[in-house]
């Protein structure tokens, strides 16, 4: 079996003191998930392009026809998820925002959106403009047009090829809100986004203990804006890259929690003693916010009291095995064909196992699962190994039940070689089993048709963590090459099978099997 090599503080005890209740739940409906109907208070992008001609637009809707939206949105490089560009959208009831991610004729990649759901902070002085109070103002006054921030790039990483994180961050119902000094804004379908932007950047966010929990599920106490229920921001998405000759789309995964909020806690049978409890909410700090040009590491703070709810947000993503199906004729005899298929497969949280210092552009210590062994300058921690890889097998199936192990190469990620290196954005391109057939297109006797069937890539992880397997997002990309150029492309969301329960070899790796 051929090995490829992707190079790719726990919840508090205080969280356990505020969400004391230990009632055990099994299923999605109690847990923080990846919505089957894409639905959720976190969309993950797990590949944007900017490069070969391509550009990505994107689109963020909210599904509520009854709440408003802050909503903040990241941008992340390929290699080390650096932070590329943050920006605030103010969404409406019903509000859909849409931008674009392209490259310039100076090779410069940029974002534009002439939204007037996008906040516009970069107002030239002396501008005639609408503004907020703090002096921006809105994309469809003064269209953004702004370069990725490229500074803080590693060694061979891009801002061509990343992810992007979407936040939901709050809401507050439609209706007469009340501001500090008795003003008064109603909210509704369509309203000025001025008027919006007083709501949520005039109420402050506060500051709770475990003496002054929110009342009756509102957020704060006495205030209307909300942040721990995941019924009240229902943000969904989609990405289509698009070039002269192609045109991919798919719609963004969501993280979706439990319905409602001060749901009670459960506790997970591979949780170990000393992991605090899991809430079910993506965000259940009722004072959480975020700010531009202020790191917003996703599950940083995300937990009751400021805890950090990466544990939760991993455990909802991760997986042992994922599978797909194929369709690839490129290695037929004595004709391939002009049929493909690829993997694309991201690791969205792994930059919080190894977080990046900008100042000066190293990696350092990031340690979520609290692994006793220390974790060095540069190194990243489990369930990746030390340099940021998380190893896997790939195997084929035809249509017949054969299989066979899978070689292949990675895009933007190491050498051609048996045993390749991976980064945080992975494009597996594999070296499918070759066919053999007659001059007249028939299977030679005794030979397997592989031009199409079912592949089950299984991910190696290294132990440390509380939860199995690795969080990963995964795609199957098909497509026609003609001329050398991709058509007719799509992507596929591949199925993720979880483990449950723990191991480990004297490598200190496991490499198991989904439990049925």
């Amino acid at each position: 079996m051929v090995k490829f090599y992707w190079k790719n503080k726990l919840l508090s005890s205080l969280m356990a003191v505020a969400l004391a209740s230990g009632v055990a739940f099994s299923g999605n409906a109690n847990a923080i998930h990846l919505a089957e109907d894409g639905v959720g208070q976190v969309l993950l992008v797990p590949l944007y392009l900017a490069d070969f001609g391509y550009e990505t637009k994107l689109a963020v809707v909210n599904t509520r026809e009854d709440i408003a939206v802050k909503a903040k949105v990241v941008i992340r490089s390929a290699l080390a998820s650096s932070e590329l560009l943050d920006f605030i959208l103010y969404l409406s009831p019903g509000d859909v925002w849409r931008g674009k991610i392209f490259i310039d004729s100076d090779g410069v990649v940029k974002v534009y959106s002439d939204d007037d759901s996008m906040k516009n902070d970069n107002v030239p002085s002396g501008s005639n403009v609408q503004r907020n109070s703090d002096g921006s103002t809105f994309a469809s006054i003064l269209p953004v047009t702004q370069a990725l921030f490229t500074q803080n790039l590693g060694s061979g990483d891009t801002s061509k090829m990343g992810h992007i994180e979407v936040i939901g961050v709050y809401g507050v119902r439609e209706g007469n809100i009340n501001l500090p000094g008795g003003q008064a804004v109603r909210v509704f379908r369509g309203m000025s986004k001025f008027e919006l932007a007083r709501i949520f950047d005039t109420i402050p966010r506060g500051s709770l203990d475990a003496v002054n929990p929110p009342s009756e599920a509102s957020g704060l106490p006495g205030s209307p804006i909300r942040s721990t229920d995941p019924s009240f921001i229902e943000l969904m998405g989609t990405v289509e890259m698009a070039s002269s000759q192609d045109r991919i789309g798919y719609r963004i995964p969501a993280l979706a929690g439990a319905e409602g909020d001060n749901v009670p806690t459960f506790v997970p049978s591979y949780l170990t003693s000393d992991i605090a409890p899991f809430d079910g909410l993506v965000i259940s700090n009722p004072s959480f916010d975020v700010s531009v040009a202020a790191e917003t590491p996703i599950g940083t703070n995300f937990g009751v009291l400021g805890t950090d709810k990466i544990i939760e947000i991993e455990a909802a993503l991760a997986t042992s095995n994922i599978h797909g199906t194929y369709e690839d004729d490129s290695r037929s005899e004595p004709q391939p064909g002009i049929n493909r298929t690829r993997i694309a497969v991201t690791f969205p949280t792994r930059y919080r196992h190894g977080e990046r210092n900008d100042s000066q552009n190293r990696i350092v210590p990031g340690n979520p699962c609290n692994e006793p062994t220390v974790v060095a300058a540069d190194q990243y921690s489990p369930p990746f190994r030390s340099d940021g890889g998380i190893e896997f097998t790939v195997r084929a199936f035809d249509n017949h039940e054969n299989d066979t192990a899978v070689r292949g190469r990675v895009f933007s990620g190491g050498p051609t070689s048996e045993r390749g290196t991976l980064v945080e954005v992975n494009y597996f391109i594999p070296e499918w089993p070759s066919t053999k057939k007659n001059a007249d297109g028939t299977l030679i006797p005794g030979s397997k048709n592989f031009e199409s069937g079912w592949f089950d890539m299984n991910l190696i992880v290294r132990s440390g963590c509380p939860y199995p397997g690795a969080p990963a997002i995964s795609f199957t990309h098909k497509y026609k090459e003609v001329g050398g150029m991709f058509t007719q492309s799509w992507f596929v969301p591949n199925s993720h099978k979880p483990i449950f329960g723990v191991c480990a070899d004297d490598d200190g790796d496991c490499e198991v099997n989904s439990l049925m």
